[in-house]
Formats: structure tokens, C-alpha cells, sequence
């Protein structure tokens, strides 16, 4: 689940059927006001700073969604999944759980579990990225730390 930052009153839900919902009205009048099926959503959801986008996970890479704050949800451009290289060799964003945008607005940044050998000194198998983000475009990464631990929920603080 995600909730806008703009007001607090909408919120997109991913659910279990590979669809996107945004809930308006709230907190005191929620309703269902606009789904969005995707061809895989499974995982983590987060909405951009100023309240017009979303970003959600997808079993194949990460997907924009432009419309939340008119309530008409629409994917825009196809599914973002570049490959970037790791000490295991080579990973791409799949089924994130993981997701946020910075207070800047302009980064979004994810973990990816990339099965990473792990040791005493490094204790996780995944890769955190992070990827610019502008007007509804991912852009390439730009940052990447290995071996971190994967969360197993939605929630990342960033700031």
C-alpha cells in the first residue's frame, strides 16, 4: 500500500490478482474509485512526490502508472527491467518488495533480491539501485549498493 504524499487522501493497494487500486476519500469517506489490471503486479507500490504517479512492481521489472491524482489510472510506456551487473553476475528488477521515492522527488529507489553470496561481512543477498525518475520516466540506475538485506515488506524510508 501507498499513500500520497500530497494530502494523505488517496492510497493505491496492490492486490493479489495482479491489479492496482486507488482508494480516494480518506480518511473519513473512503471508496474504490479506479483499478488498474497489470499483467504481473506483485509487491511493493509507491506514489511520487507531487501525487501524479505511481510506481509498482511487477514479476518482470518495475511499471509506471500516471493518473493517481486524477483518479484514471493508466500505465505508461512499457515495463522498466534493465540488467545491471552484480558480483553474482548479472540481475534485473523483478517483483520487488521493496520501493520509495525520495523527498526530492527526483529518485526512485528499490531493493532487488539478486541472490547474492552471502558471508560474515556480507550478510545480504540484495542490491539496493537507485534510478532517476522525471515527468513519469525511470532512467538507468545511477546507484547501486550490494549485499544488502532484502525486506520482505513495502515500506522504505527514504530522505
Amino acid at each position: 500500500m501507498a499513500i500520497s504524499p500530497v494530502d494523505s487522501s488517496r492510497a493505491l493497494v496492490v492486490g493479489s490478482v495482479g491489479s492496482v487500486t486507488l482508494l480516494t476519500g480518506l480518511p473519513a469517506s473512503p471508496i474504490v474509485k479506479s483499478s488498474l489490471k497489470l499483467a504481473s503486479a506483485s509487491g511493493a507500490v509507491t506514489i511520487s512526490k507531487d501525487g501524479k504517479f505511481a510506481i509498482a512492481a511487477e514479476s518482470g521489472g518495475l511499471v509506471v502508472i500516471k493518473g493517481v491524482d486524477t483518479a484514471t489510472l493508466a500505465q505508461v510506456g512499457s515495463v522498466y527491467s534493465p540488467t545491471f551487473s552484480t558480483p553474482a553476475g548479472t540481475c534485473k528488477p523483478s517483483s520487488a518488495q521493496t520501493l520509495g521515492v525520495m523527498v526530492d522527488g527526483k529518485f526512485v529507489v528499490t531493493v532487488q533480491n539478486c541472490g547474492l553470496p552471502k558471508t560474515n561481512a556480507n550478510v545480504g543477498a540484495g542490491v539496493l539501485l537507485t534510478i532517476p525518475f522525471s515527468a513519469g520516466t525511470l532512467g538507468a540506475p545511477v546507484g547501486r549498493l550490494n549485499f544488502v538485506v532484502t525486506p520482505g515488506n513495502d515500506q522504505l524510508l527514504t530522505h
